[in-house]
């Protein structure tokens, strides 16, 4: 039975209810037809209607192959919101500073695929289910003497970040104290300027990493997996403005749902190949 029948059924379960209520308790119908009116105004915040989605382009989990969007985050946030027949409005791919301003100001109602902040959570609501977790790690290229145990080896670096991207504020107080910090607008740059030595470290997500290395047919770039920098969930957040509690509550639990399914575990392999297992055991921050 599809999730829309499902509403229909339930819609109808609810005024037969109501009916036979009325009939045991002698009810007036005024009273009857009140309380259906705000049984309806609490089941609609479970619903949303259409939305407007953004994102930044960041394979494996949303990239656009001529002109269609693809990915991990984005094939999961449409299967989500077609279990919910919420009709997608608009879909934005923008870089990530430009996307979280759009979601801050009202501009958009959803925005994939965001780590945990406390600045964004008072605006944006989070689902408990994360759309995935993994480590963000320590990159260098492999020709160079630098190796990675904790932050004291960067020390006096040229180390890459990207702009907008909410790393711990450990990393951050360390790095503008005691490095050279280089800031672009996508991580796929600071892994260009890694391979060709202007930089000593970047800090990347191991899947997003992965991918690029796939892309740009870099064999001498590696991550220290071992002390990643940090680690959280990577979530689609909702502008506490425009979607409810209620409906960012029902995506979470479908979210769930989805993952105990063979279509799940596919979606992973399709995305991460063989390393899938390692992918979705542990939290990174972006």
């Amino acid at each position: 039975m599809s999730r829309k029948k499902r509403k229909i059924y339930s819609c109808l379960e609810l005024l037969f209810c109501y009916f036979i209520i009325m009939i045991r308790f002698k009810l007036k119908t005024k009273l009857v037809v009140l309380l259906i009116i705000i049984s309806c105004i609490l089941y609609s915040q479970q619903i949303q209607k259409g939305i407007r989605l953004v994102c930044d382009d960041w394979k494996p989990y949303q990239f656009s192959e001529q002109g269609v969007v693809l990915g991990y985050s984005y094939d999961i946030v449409i299967h989500v919101m077609r279990e919910l027949d919420t009709d997608i409005n608009s879909m934005d791919m923008l870089p990530w500073k430009r996307a979280v301003e759009m979601l801050k100001n009202d501009k958009t109602d959803a925005l994939f695929s965001a780590n945990y902040t406390h600045e964004r959570a008072a605006y944006a609501y989070y689902p408990d289910e994360p759309l995935i977790i993994s480590p963000w790690a320590i990159w260098t290229n492999a020709d160079s003497t630098d190796e990675y145990t904790n932050l004291g080896d960067l020390k006096g670096k040229a180390v890459g970040i990207v702009r907008g991207y909410s790393y711990t504020e450990e990393f951050i107080s360390f790095i503008s104290k005691y490095c050279l910090v280089e800031e672009t607008t996508y991580d796929k740059q600071n892994f260009m300027k890694l391979e060709d030595g202007r930089l000593d470290y970047i800090i990347a997500e191991y899947g997003n990493g992965s991918a690029l290395l796939n892309e740009l047919g870099f064999s001498n770039i590696v991550p220290w997996l071992k002390n990643p920098v940090k680690t959280d969930g990577l979530y689609i957040i909702f502008n506490k403005r425009k979607v409810s509690h209620e409906f960012t509550e029902h995506f979470s639990h479908i979210t769930r749902e989805f993952k105990k399914t063979k279509e799940y575990q596919d979606l992973l392999r399709k995305y991460f190949g063989d390393s899938y297992k390692s992918i979705d055991v542990k939290q990174a921050q972006r």
